[in-house]
C-alpha cells in the first residue's frame, strides 16, 4: 500500500469513528455523519476509485503486524515503513536516504521490493562508464550507465521493460564503497529515467 493512501485510509477511518462513536442511546439515535477535512476530501477524490475492502484488510494485518513484532521486540516492519516513507520522498521530489531501499524486502540478491518499484543494486567501479547486461524476468537488457560525480549513487528509472512491475523498476549503481569514503561529504543522489530495449528481441 503507497504511504500516502495509508494516511488517507487512516484519516478516514479517524473520522468515521469520531462520528460513529457515540455511546448507548446517542450512538443509535442519529447515523454517523462524517466530517473529513478538507485536505483529506480532496486527496481521497484524486486518488480515484479504491477497493475500501482490501485497503482495509492491508490496513488491519499492517497494523496487526506490527503489534506481533512490537510483542516480540522485532523491528522488521518498522524498517519496511521508513524505507516506505523514504520511497515516498522520492516519488515527491524530496532528499531521501539512497540506502532505503535496502530497509525493504528483499527478493533475490541485491534485488529489494518497497511498496509497489523493485530496487536492483549494482556496484561500479569509479570511471567505468561502460554499458552493462542486465536480466529481467529471462530477459536480457543492454543499460549505458551515464557519467555523474564521482561517488554520486545514481537512481535510474528503467523505461522499456517488457514485463515491468506495477511500480518503477529502478536500477541504483553506486561507486564501491572505499575507507576514505568515510571522511567525505556525501554526493547528492541523482535521478534519471533511462530508456532499455531486449537484446534478444
Amino acid at each position: 500500500m503507497r504511504t500516502r493512501q495509508a494516511k488517507l485510509c487512516a484519516a478516514l477511518a479517524a473520522a468515521l469513528c469520531l462520528a460513529g462513536c457515540g455511546s448507548g442511546a446517542q450512538r443509535h439515535a442519529v447515523a454517523p455523519q462524517p466530517k473529513l477535512p478538507r485536505p483529506v476530501a480532496e486527496a481521497l477524490a484524486r486518488l480515484g476509485e479504491l477497493d475500501w475492502r482490501t485497503e482495509a484488510w492491508e490496513t488491519l494485518t499492517h497494523e496487526l503486524r506490527h503489534h506481533l513484532e512490537w510483542r516480540a521486540n522485532v523491528d522488521a516492519l518498522a524498517a519496511y515503513d521508513w524505507s516506505a516513507e523514504e520511497n515516498f520522498k522520492r516519488h515527491e521530489g524530496e532528499p531521501f536516504d539512497p540506502a532505503f531501499y535496502r530497509s525493504g524486502e528483499m527478493i533475490s540478491p541485491k534485488v529489494w521490493k518497497v511498496d509497489d518499484d523493485v530496487f536492483i543494486e549494482r556496484e561500479q567501479e569509479a570511471g567505468s562508464g561502460e554499458p552493462e547486461d542486465l536480466v529481467w524476468h529471462g530477459r536480457r537488457y543492454r543499460v549505458g550507465v551515464p557519467a555523474a560525480a564521482p561517488g554520486a549513487p545514481l537512481f535510474l528509472t528503467l523505461d522499456g521493460l517488457v514485463d515491468p512491475p506495477p511500480g518503477d523498476a529502478v536500477l541504483v549503481v553506486k561507486r564501491a564503497s572505499r575507507l576514505r569514503d568515510l571522511f567525505r561529504r556525501r554526493p547528492p543522489v541523482v535521478e534519471q529515467t533511462l530508456p532499455v530495449s531486449p537484446l534478444d528481441g
